[in-house]
């Protein structure tokens, strides 16, 4: 496999509309020399059939998804006869699952300009991790028809700086967040981890009027959250452009630590400081309305000075099974042991 470029060989076999029409299942590891995996012929005949994209380990890859209009400039560029292509949507209905892992020189999961369109409206599960050249995931366009989400991780990519963003399109830089926020309405389980430059999971723009007057129910943030944890990122700094209600009672299980510059907690038993009245940043969650449906809990220094400095009820902690407490060094701020004992005396770490 070392020595493959392209996956794909036979022209003449590809050419054929019936080629691969049935494939359901791709499992591609260890091609050190593949820089594209899906050339946009093959992209066009899966829409209708493939359910799994899993790509391990291929150092040189670039590109996942290649379209008609990315093979037409690119054919252009190497001067050969430019052929027709059709800008339209090419839509992969039956995608499920996609998983990318350690394809460092990932620069884009999709390559297409303003006028085209690659959809995933049943992509249920994302995973990608170890893909360090990659700015940014997926360009608005397509995050706004992830209508079936459910699950999302993303760990150790060093140079990602937002989940959903612009590119280098320059068609979204006008964008809707009502229709991008909607896209993702059925999120349940949120991963991210050890990515060092990341800001924000949804990228700032020019915010439309119309955004900063939603209604109610357009202002919930993944609704359907049962499991959120974000671990070691120092840089992020928000979820999304404006302020949206992230009531998430649904949750079940929150890990957040080393989040440098996003505020996991606040609480309104809490006494008020100098240093919160400077530091008016939004927290993202309310102690009061997440904790007592949370059964594990992993926290940070931070988080832990918070809950020890405010006045609950005793029964607060009343669902919770496991307490993780992570980045807490000699020195820092702890949990005195009577404070474990009397908070959480039916949790088992």
């Amino acid at each position: 496999m070392d020595s493959f470029k392209t996956i794909w060989h036979n022209e003449e076999l590809i050419s054929k509309p019936s080629s691969f029409c049935q494939l359901r299942y791709t499992h591609i590891r260890d091609c050190k020399n593949l820089t594209a995996v899906f050339p946009s012929t093959l992209v066009e005949r899966f829409q209708n059939n493939l359910k799994t994209a899993a790509i391990h380990s291929c150092p040189s890859v670039e590109l996942i998804f290649e379209t008609a209009v990315a093979a037409a400039t690119a054919a252009a560029a190497a001067g050969a006869k430019k052929k027709k292509y059709n800008p339209a949507a090419v839509m992969l209905h039956e995608l499920e699952d996609l998983l990318l892992d350690d394809l460092p020189k990932l620069k884009h999961m999709l390559d297409y300009d303003s006028h085209a369109l690659v959809g995933f409206p049943n992509l249920e599960k994302i995973f990608f991790k170890g893909c360090h050249s990659l700015t940014y995931f997926l360009p608005f366009a397509t995050a706004r028809n992830l209508l079936k989400l459910k699950s999302l991780t993303l760990g150790k990519s060093n140079n990602i700086l937002e989940v959903v963003a612009d590119g280098d399109r320059g068609g979204w830089r006008h964008y809707n967040l009502k229709t991008v926020a909607r896209g993702l309405l059925q999120l349940q389980e949120i991963d991210i981890y050890d990515c060092t430059v990341l800001e924000e999971l949804i990228a700032g723009g020019e915010v439309l009027e119309e955004d900063e007057t939603l209604p109610p129910e357009d202002q919930l943030l993944f609704p359907w959250l049962i499991s959120l944890k974000f671990r070691i990122l120092p840089n992020l700094k928000r979820l999304f452009p404006i302020n949206y209600s992230m009531e998430w009672s649904l949750l079940k299980n929150l890990f957040a630590y080393e989040c440098g510059q996003l505020k996991i907690f606040a609480s309104e038993l809490r006494p008020r400081s100098e240093e919160d009245d400077i530091d008016s940043q939004q927290a993202l969650l309310s102690i009061e309305q997440v904790i007592p449906n949370l059964e594990p809990l992993g926290l940070g220094s931070e988080d832990v000075l918070t809950i020890m400095d405010s006045d609950f009820p005793n029964d607060i902690f009343r669902s919770l099974k496991i307490l993780s407490l992570a980045s807490i060094q000699d020195g820092s701020t702890g949990f005195p042991s009577k404070f474990l004992l009397d908070r959480f005396p039916d949790s088992t770490t």
